[in-house]
């Protein structure tokens, strides 16, 4: 039984598909396995079996999985078709990202080196599920602050290089 969703062909719980949609998440993402079961805390050897198709993560896996890549269960479970549409989701990312200066991309690419704790995916997560006008008016503070701090840290910078000449 076949079924189209989201991108994904029937043949749930296959070990080769969820082998494969963790090795292209992981590349999109730049991970290697041992960085990504670091993060996930999960042992080395069970994610390579995983990407191996050894065995089959239990299902408290795959749901962790799934929240860290910001994707839904069946992204990782179904098989990954490129010619079917992607979910609406990942196409407002993909806008998103798009419509980002250089500068933008750049600062955003130095945030993903951190690893943000739950207070952080939980605000995103809250944020997500607000009206855009709130989203709006957050995001203008949140713009309003950081330049304020950037201005803040240029005139300390600016200081200590004119104490030091």
């Amino acid at each position: 039984m076949e079924k189209n969703i989201k991108g994904r062909i029937g043949n749930l719980g296959n070990k080769e598909t969820m082998s494969q949609n963790l090795k292209r998440l992981l590349s999109s993402r730049g991970l290697n396995p041992h960085q990504f079961s670091e993060i996930m805390n999960f042992k080395y050897t069970t994610v390579m079996n995983w990407i191996n198709a050894n065995t089959y993560p239990r299902i408290d896996k795959i749901e962790m999985m799934a929240q860290y890549f910001g994707i839904n269960k069946s992204d990782l479970v179904e098989e990954f078709d490129p010619k079917i549409k992607p979910s609406s989701s990942q196409e407002r990312l993909d806008n998103l990202f798009e419509s980002l200066n250089i500068s933008q991309r750049e600062q955003l690419f130095k945030l993903a080196k951190y690893d943000l704790d739950d207070d952080i995916f939980n605000t995103i997560k809250l944020m997500s599920n607000a009206d855009s006008k709130f989203r709006d008016k957050v995001a203008s503070f949140a713009k309003f602050s950081y330049f304020e701090y950037e201005k803040e840290l240029e005139q300390k910078n600016k200081g200590k290089q004119n104490s030091a000449s």
